[in-house]
């Protein structure tokens, strides 16, 4: 807001840069609880084909749900994905490792530019995603199949195990 409005002369300056950051209290819980193994393989039986791609893409390359979206198919080069993340631009070149392979090869299929689409075969936006993500957190929350607070962000600790199962 202050880039936009301070050089079109609507406000004089950032009256928010002299604010000293409040630290994160330690004793705060995670914003993203990891998964266990048993709740990825749960999640990923009981989610929709479409919702199962894009967390079993998530699931195999710990990328955020904006990220996982936004890949493209001709970002697939043979065996490797090339991108950006988006918060930092780092760049990145995931390895397609057969896990992966089967997961993507198991995807509706769509004509969308991007590899992961809606049930309309469009690319997904991130609200639709998350739309579509909480209803069905609900619907297993309510079963008592998950707990509460399970977000698609996939944590640290899941990218160290064995590539993720792709079930059909």
């Amino acid at each position: 807001m202050f880039r936009h409005c301070i050089p079109k002369g609507l406000i004089g300056s950032n009256f928010a840069s002299a604010v000293i950051p409040k630290p994160r209290p330690k004793s705060r819980p995670r914003a993203n609880r990891p998964w266990t193994w048993q709740k990825l393989e749960t999640v990923l039986d009981r989610a929709g084909p479409h919702l199962r791609a894009a967390l079993a893409l998530m699931a195999n390359t710990g990328l955020d749900p904006s990220d996982a979206l936004r890949l493209r198919r001709d970002q697939i080069d043979g065996a490797t994905i090339w991108g950006a993340r988006g918060k930092t631009g780092a760049e990145i070149a995931i390895p397609v490792g057969p896990t992966l392979r089967a997961a993507l090869d198991a995807a509706p299929r769509h004509e969308a530019l991007t590899i992961l689409a809606s049930t309309r075969g469009t690319p997904w936006t991130y609200d639709g995603f998350s739309t579509v993500w909480h209803r069905f957190k609900r619907k297993l929350e309510a079963e008592g199949v998950i707990g509460a607070g399970l977000t698609p962000k996939v944590s640290n600790d899941i990218r160290n195990w064995p590539l993720c199962v792709m079930k059909n």
